[in-house]
């Protein structure tokens, strides 16, 4: 195992942790000390466990004190920020290629990754497409939020100047199961990462195409 392929578990490790286990409420609750423990040791032990290097417990206790130190000072900061968050992915990635290329030991226990041993060169493409699918999934809902967010707020303003009650969050219209909008939106970016990797772009015309009538309806049903 090279340095470029501790990147990549590490990295795997990290968008499991943070966008796939992790739920919405604790990443919201993360300033409470007990939560922010936990989701720091869920990191540590995910770069351990996908790493495969039993014999370096020097890479879950060095991603365990990055995480909370990073994690802590955005929480100061403000989690809700979309610069904040580019900063964060970016710092992350930085300490990933940092210990990477400063664990000597990595050179003469290059065979000491179980997962390499196991299955070879296939265990990097299998943590590339992970990640990719994941981020493309949940990562893509919280880029898609920091767009939204600013006409989100200006039409609840609307609203309130009009002296409304805020239907929005009430109207039978919008019944349903819980978060729907966010699952089906996932969900879509799925299939486009598919199409994508199976050289199929063009499918994705096919898929704007047939959501299309559906969102004529809403806005004619004047919900949105």
């Amino acid at each position: 195992m090279n340095q470029i392929q501790l990147v990549i578990s590490l990295f795997a490790a990290y968008v499991i942790s943070d966008f796939l286990i992790q739920t919405d409420k604790e990443a919201q609750s993360k300033e409470q000390f007990g939560i922010l423990i936990r989701h720091c040791v869920t990191a540590a032990l995910f770069s351990y466990l996908l790493t495969g290097f039993w014999e370096l417990w020097i890479i879950p206790v060095l991603i365990f004190t990055t995480h909370l130190c990073l994690d802590f000072v955005k929480i100061k900061f403000s989690p809700a920020k979309l610069w904040i968050f580019i900063v964060d992915q970016f710092l992350h990635i930085e300490i990933f290629i940092v210990l990477a290329f400063t664990i000597n030991d990595i050179k003469d226990q290059a065979v000491s990754s179980i997962w390499h041993h196991a299955i070879g060169g296939y265990y990097d493409i299998i943590s590339i497409l992970l990640s990719g699918f994941i981020i493309t999934t949940h990562v893509g809902n919280l880029i898609v939020g920091f767009g939204v967010e600013p006409f989100v707020k200006e039409q609840i303003d609307e609203e309130i100047s009009r002296g409304s009650t805020l239907k929005l969050h009430t109207s039978p219209t919008r019944i349903g199961f819980e978060k729907s909008g966010k699952i089906i939106g996932q969900l879509e970016r799925a299939m486009i990462f598919i199409f994508v990797l199976s050289s199929q772009p063009s499918a994705i015309g096919f898929l704007i195409a047939a959501k299309s009538p559906l969102r004529f309806g809403e806005i004619g049903s004047g919900a949105n």
